[in-house]
């Protein structure tokens, strides 16, 4: 097999760009691409991609104030948060599962109407474990989770003593990531 190595030479400075774990800057190597007539269409453009080391760019643009690069996230960092964020809204709705009838979350979710969207924190005891877990999610996604039940109608005739509802719990910003439970309820308790 034969190997080629890329040496990068930095416009700026006229140095080597290390690629490999010597290099310089986790930002290294970096590249600017010159468009002529930016005004124009793009057809009537050229452009070019120069390379250099991310530390020689803040220097020739000698204003950090517009260059926020160091404030974005990679695709694998947004891959990553999403991952742990998914994962501890999954550990949280395993704990609210089995601490819901404790609590009677349950309960006071019934009191509102079929697909009506509330706030989980308005019906969590504010003292209790599951309160501060759900502090936690919610600081980690910047936003309250949102609780709200359906009836199951597939399962209306499992039993005689027990209603079946759906509880779907979200954010209004990830429709995407809903959490969907099915619980059972005794008959006696929800009238």
């Amino acid at each position: 097999m034969i190997i080629i190595e890329t040496k990068l030479q930095c416009f700026v400075c006229k140095q080597t760009i290390l690629t490999d774990s010597k290099k310089q800057n986790e930002m290294d190597p970096c590249a600017v691409t010159v468009f002529t007539n930016a005004d124009k269409d793009i057809k009537e453009q050229k452009s070019q991609t120069f390379f250099c080391h991310y530390e020689c760019f803040r220097k020739i643009n000698n204003d950090d104030s517009v260059l926020y690069l160091n404030s974005l996230s990679t695709q694998r960092e947004l891959k990553e948060e999403n991952q742990t964020i998914h994962n501890s809204i999954e550990e949280f709705t395993q704990l609210l599962y089995e601490k819901a009838d404790e609590y009677g979350i349950w309960l006071k979710l019934m009191k509102n109407n079929a697909g009506e969207w509330i706030k989980l924190k308005d019906i969590v005891n504010q003292d209790s474990e599951l309160a501060k877990d759900l502090d936690k999610i919610e600081n980690l996604i910047c936003e309250p989770l949102l609780i709200s039940w359906l009836d199951d109608y597939s399962s209306k005739d499992r039993s005689q003593h027990y209603l079946w509802k759906v509880v779907i719990i979200a954010t209004e910003s990830h429709y995407e990531f809903p959490v969907t439970l099915l619980i059972k309820l005794d008959k006696d308790d929800v009238r």
